[in-house]
C-alpha cells in the first residue's frame, strides 16, 4: 500500500551471490510505481562505469538461484515493472578499458523456472528478462533498442518462463538479448499481455552478438484495445533458437473512437543472425474493427529455418462498411506474409497455410525478393475473403529476384471479394520457381484475376502436376491467364492446364488465355482445357485462347486442347500460332459449344515461322442456336498448319443460326511453306436452319470456303483423306479454290428455299439459292454433288484466272430442283483455265426442270453424260 515500492535481489560488484532455494518478490496495492528486480551487474550510471574502469576489475560477481524466481505485482496505481536481467537498465556512455579488457562474469543461473506476474495495473505493466540494456518503456512497440552495455554475463533458466502482464495501460513482456552474452531457457516460454485501453506487447529477440536459446516452444498472447503485438526475432548478428514451435495470438478489441487498431504477429530476422525453430509456427491475429497482420520473414544474410509448417490466420471482424462508419474502419485489413528479403536462405520443413478475412482488404503473400533461396517442404494454401461492399482479396506466391522459390507440394489459392480478387503465382526475375504438385486457383465475386506466369529475365518456372483455375463471377471483368512472357522456359506436368470459368449474368468481358509472348517456351505433357459458361447481357464477350504471340523461341506444346463454351454470351475460341510454334499432341484439338450465343472457333497460323502441328484430330462440335464461325488456316512464310488426324466440324443441331467455315492455306504466290495439310479426312456438317431469316449475327446462309484465292500455282490446302460437306435445307454456299482433295469429295447441300427468279441471269451466289464454286483444285478421287433446291448453281473454273481444275475420278452432280445452273469455264471474268475430267462426268437434272449447262468446250474435257440440262456453248 505504499507509494513507490521496490524489491531487489542483485549482485553489483565482484562477489557472488548464491541462493539455495527460490526468490519470491511481491508488491501489492502501491499508490506509486512498483519495481521487482533480480539482476547481476546492474550499474545505473556513468560514474559507476567509470569507477569500475578505474579499478580495472576483470571479474564481476554471479547470481545463482537453486530453484525458482517469482515476481508479482498486484493492483498498482502507477507503473509496474518486474526485471530479471544480467546487464544494465539504463544506457550510460561506453567506457574504454585498459589491458584488462571487458570484465567477465555477471552471470545469472536459475535452476528452476522464472515467473513474472502483473495484474490489476493502471499504468504501464512491464515484465522483462534480458541481458544487456533494456528498452525505454514509453517507446512504441518495435522501437530500436539502445546499444548493449559492456558489463553483462549470461542468463540461464533451466526450466521455463511464464510472463503475465495485465493493465489498463500498456502491458509488455520481454525476453531479449542486447549484447554478446547468451540467454538460455531450458523449457518453454509463455507470455500473456493484456491491456484494456492501450498496447499489449510480447517480445523474444536478440539485438546484438549473443544468442537466445529456448529448449521447447514459445507461446505469446497479446490482447489490447489499441495495439496488440507479438514478436520473435533476431535483429543483429546473434542467433535465436527455439526447439519446438511458436504460437502467437494477437487480438485488438477496440470498437469505437479511433481507426488505428492493430493486431500483429511477427517472426523474423533482420541482420546477420540466424533464427531456428524446430517445430511449427502458428500465428493468429484478429481485430474487431482495425487491421490484423501476421508476418514471418528472413530479411537477413543469416539463415532462417522452420522445421515444421506455418499457419497464419488474420481476421478483421468489422461488421460495418467504412462508408457507414464515416471513414472509421478504413484500415480494417487482414494480411499474412511469409517471405525472404536478403541473402540468407529461408527453409520451411512443412506446409504454409494462410487465411485472411476482412470487409475491406484481405491479402496473403509468400515470396522471395532477394538472393537467398526460399524452400517450402510441403504445400502453400491461401484463403482471402471478405463480405464488405468494397472488399478486395489478394493471394500471391512469387519470386522477384535472383534466389529460388521451391515449393515441394501444391499451391492452393482461394479468393472471395465483392470488389476484386487477385490470385497470382509467378516468377519475375532470374530466380527459378519450382512447384512440385498442383497450382489451384479459385476466385469468386467481382473483377476476378487468376494468373500463373513467368516474366523473368531468365528464370524457369515448373509445376510438377498441373494448373487449375476456377472463376465464378458476379460482376466485372474476369482474367484467367497462364502464360510465359519471360526468357526462361515454363513447364507443367501431366495434369495439364485447366480453366473453368462461369458467370450467370452480371459479369462483363471474360479472358481465359494460355499463351507465350517472349523467348520462353510453355510446355505441358497434359491437356489444356478451358470451360466457359457465360450469359452476360449486352455487347460483352469471352475469349478462350491458346496461342503464341512474339518471339520464335516462345513455343507452346501440349498433349491436347479442349475448349468448351456455353451460355448466351459471344465467345471467341482460338488456338493459333502468331510468332512461335504451337505443337499439339495426339489428343488433338476439341472445341465444344452450346447455348444461344455467337461462337467463333479459330485454329490458325498468322506470322512467319509460326508453325502449328496437331498430332491428333481437330473436332469442333457446336450444338447451340446462335451463329457459328469455324476458321482453320495457315497464313505466313514457313508457318504451315498440319493435322495428322482428321478434321470434324458439326453444327448439325443448330436450327436457328448459320455456319460460316473457312479452311485455307497459302500458295507460293503469297507465302512459302504455308500449306494447310490434313492427313486424315475433312467432314463438315453445317447448321440446319431453313429459310433466309437472319441469325443473331445477321447471316442468312451457311458459308464454306476451302483452299486459297491467290490465283497462283499450287494448292493452299491438302486433304489426304475424304472430304464431306453436308449442308441444309436453307441456303448453302461452298467455295473450293486451289485445294487438293486427294480422296475426292461428297458435297450434299440438300435443298434450298423457293425464291423469286432473279432478274439477272447467270449471276453467282444469288441470295436464296445453294451455290458451289470450284476453282483451280485437284480431286484425286470421285466427286459427288447433291443440290436439289430451286435455282441451285455450280461454277467450275468460271473465270478469274485460276489454274486448271482436275478431276481424276468421276464427277457426279445431281440437281433436281427447278432451273438449276452449271457453268464450266464459261465465266466473264478476266480469264479462265481448263477443267479436266479424267474419268468423265455425269450431270443429272430433273425432267422438265429447266436446267442449263453453260460450258466453254475448248477448255473442258470429260463431263460426257448430261441429263436434262440444256447445253449452251460459249
Amino acid at each position: 500500500g505504499g507509494a513507490d515500492s521496490y524489491n531487489y535481489v542483485y549482485v553489483d560488484g565482484t562477489g557472488d551471490l548464491a541462493i539455495g532455494l527460490s526468490i519470491a518478490q511481491t508488491i501489492t496495492g502501491a499508490t506509486g510505481d512498483s519495481y521487482n528486480e533480480v539482476y547481476a551487474v546492474g550499474l545505473s550510471n556513468g560514474n559507476e562505469f567509470t569507477a569500475l574502469q578505474n579499478s580495472q576489475v576483470a571479474t564481476v560477481g554471479n547470481l545463482t538461484v537453486g530453484l525458482n524466481v517469482s515476481q508479482t505485482i498486484r493492483d498498482g496505481a502507477g507503473a509496474s515493472y518486474n526485471y530479471l536481467f544480467a546487464g544494465d537498465q539504463y544506457s550510460p556512455s561506453e567506457p574504454t578499458f585498459s589491458a584488462f579488457g571487458t570484465p567477465n562474469g555477471g552471470n545469472i543461473g536459475i535452476g528452476g523456472s522464472a515467473t513474472q506476474t502483473i495484474t490489476g495495473g493502471q499504468d504501464h505493466a512491464v515484465n522483462q528478462i534480458y541481458t544487456g540494456v533494456g528498452r525505454y518503456f514509453d517507446e512504441e512497440p518495435g522501437a530500436s533498442v539502445r546499444d548493449g552495455g559492456e558489463f553483462s554475463g549470461d542468463l540461464s533458466i533451466r526450466q521455463g518462463v511464464t510472463q503475465w502482464a495485465a493493465s489498463a495501460g500498456r502491458a509488455e513482456n520481454d525476453i531479449d538479448m542486447n549484447n554478446a552474452a547468451d540467454l538460455t531457457i531450458g523449457w518453454g516460454v509463455a507470455q500473456t499481455a493484456i491491456s484494456s485501453d492501450d498496447w499489449a506487447d510480447n517480445y523474444v529477440y536478440t539485438d546484438d552478438l549473443g544468442s537466445v536459446a529456448i529448449g521447447w516452444g514459445v507461446t505469446q498472447v497479446a490482447t489490447a484495445r489499441t495495439w496488440a503485438q507479438n514478436e520473435v526475432d533476431s535483429d543483429s548478428s546473434g542467433n535465436v533458437s527455439i526447439g519446438l514451435g511458436i504460437t502467437q495470438t494477437a487480438t485488438s478489441t477496440g470498437t469505437v473512437g479511433e481507426t488505428s487498431y492493430y493486431a500483429d504477429n511477427y517472426v523474423y530476422t533482420d541482420s546477420e543472425g540466424n533464427l531456428t525453430v524446430g517445430g511449427s509456427i502458428v500465428q493468429m491475429a484478429s481485430s474487431l474493427i482495425g487491421s490484423a497482420e501476421n508476418e514471418i520473414d528472413n530479411s537477413s544474410s543469416g539463415y532462417m529455418t522452420i522445421g515444421g509448417g506455418i499457419t497464419q490466420t488474420a481476421t478483421s471482424s468489422a461488421t460495418q462498411t467504412p462508408t457507414l462508419l464515416g471513414g472509421e474502419g478504413s484500415s480494417a485489413y487482414a494480411e499474412n506474409f511469409v517471405y525472404l528479403a536478403d541473402y540468407g536462405d529461408f527453409t520451411i520443413g512443412g506446409s504454409v497455410t494462410q487465411t485472411a478475412t476482412s470487409p475491406v482488404f484481405s491479402e496473403n503473400e509468400v515470396y522471395n525478393e532477394d538472393y537467398g533461396d526460399l524452400t517450402i517442404g510441403g504445400a502453400v494454401t491461401q484463403m482471402a475473403s471478405g463480405s464488405g461492399l468494397t472488399n478486395g482479396a489478394e493471394n500471391y506466391v512469387y519470386d522477384d529476384d535472383v534466389g529460388a522459390l521451391t515449393i515441394k507440394g501444391s499451391v492452393t489459392q482461394t479468393g472471395v471479394g465483392n470488389d476484386y480478387v487477385d490470385n497470382y503465382v509467378y516468377a519475375s526475375d532470374y530466380g527459378n520457381v519450382s512447384i512440385g504438385g498442383w497450382v489451384l486457383q479459385t476466385a469468386r465475386g467481382q473483377n476476378l484475376e487468376n494468373y500463373v506466369y513467368d516474366d523473368g529475365s531468365g528464370a524457369t518456372f515448373s509445376v510438377g502436376i498441373g494448373v487449375k483455375q476456377t472463376a465464378t463471377a458476379t460482376g466485372g471483368d474476369v482474367y484467367d491467364y497462364v502464360y510465359n512472357d519471360g526468357y526462361g522456359d515454363m513447364t507443367i506436368g501431366g495434369g495439364g492446364i485447366t480453366i473453368v470459368e462461369s458467370n450467370p449474368s452480371a459479369a462483363k468481358n471474360i479472358y481465359n488465355e494460355v499463351y507465350t509472348e517472349s523467348n520462353g517456351a510453355l510446355t505441358t505433357t497434359g491437356l489444356i482445357q478451358i470451360s466457359a459458361n457465360n450469359s452476360s447481357a449486352g455487347s460483352y464477350y469471352t475469349e478462350n485462347y491458346v496461342y503464341t504471340d512474339g518471339n520464335p523461341h516462345g513455343a507452346i506444346s501440349a498433349a491436347g486442347v479442349l475448349i468448351t463454351s456455353s451460355g448466351s454470351e459471344t465467345q471467341y475460341n482460338s488456338v493459333h500460332a502468331d510468332g512461335a510454334a504451337v505443337k499439339i499432341g495426339g489428343l488433338g484439338i476439341t472445341i465444344n459449344g452450346s447455348g444461344t450465343g455467337y461462337h467463333d472457333d479459330e485454329i490458325y497460323t498468322d506470322t512467319k515461322n509460326s508453325r502449328l502441328t496437331v498430332a491428333g484430330s481437330i473436332i469442333v462440335t457446336e450444338t447451340g442456336s446462335g451463329h457459328n464461325g469455324f476458321v482453320l488456316y495457315a497464313n505466313g512464310n514457313n508457318s504451315f498448319l498440319t493435322v495428322a488426324g482428321s478434321v470434324f466440324y458439326n453444327n448439325n443441331l443448330n436450327t436457328t443460326g448459320r455456319s460460316h467455315v473457312e479452311i485455307y492455306g497459302a500458295t507460293k504466290v503469297d507465302y512459302t511453306n504455308s500449306v494447310l495439310t490434313v492427313k486424315g479426312s475433312l467432314n463438315l456438317n453445317l447448321a440446319k436452319t431453313a429459310g433466309v431469316a437472319s441469325d443473331n449475327e445477321g447471316f442468312v446462309q451457311n458459308y464454306v470456303e476451302i483452299g486459297d484465292t491467290s490465283h497462283g500455282a499450287g494448292y493452299g490446302v491438302a486433304i489426304n483423306g475424304s472430304t464431306v460437306v453436308t449442308g441444309s435445307n436453307g441456303v448453302d454456299e461452298v467455295l473450293i479454290n486451289e485445294a487438293q482433295l486427294k480422296l475426292g469429295a461428297i458435297i450434299n447441300l440438300m435443298t434450298n428455299p423457293l425464291i423469286a427468279a432473279t432478274s439477272v441471269a447467270f449471276v453467282d451466289g444469288v441470295t436464296g439459292r445453294d451455290y458451289l464454286e470450284i476453282n483451280g483444285s485437284y480431286f484425286g478421287a470421285g466427286v459427288t454433288v447433291t443440290m436439289n433446291g430451286p435455282n441451285a448453281q455450280i461454277d467450275i473454273n468460271n473465270g478469274n484466272g485460276y489454274q486448271p481444275a482436275v478431276f481424276t475420278g468421276l464427277f457426279y452432280a445431281q440437281m433436281l430442283g427447278k432451273t438449276p445452273l452449271i457453268q464450266i469455264a464459261a465465266g466473264t471474268g478476266w480469264g479462265y483455265s481448263q477443267v479436266v475430267g479424267s474419268a468423265g462426268g455425269v450431270l443429272v437434272g430433273a425432267v422438265g426442270g429447266g436446267g442449263i449447262l453453260r460450258v466453254h468446250p475448248a477448255n473442258v474435257t470429260g463431263f460426257g453424260t448430261i441429263l436434262n440440262f440444256t447445253i449452251i456453248s460459249v
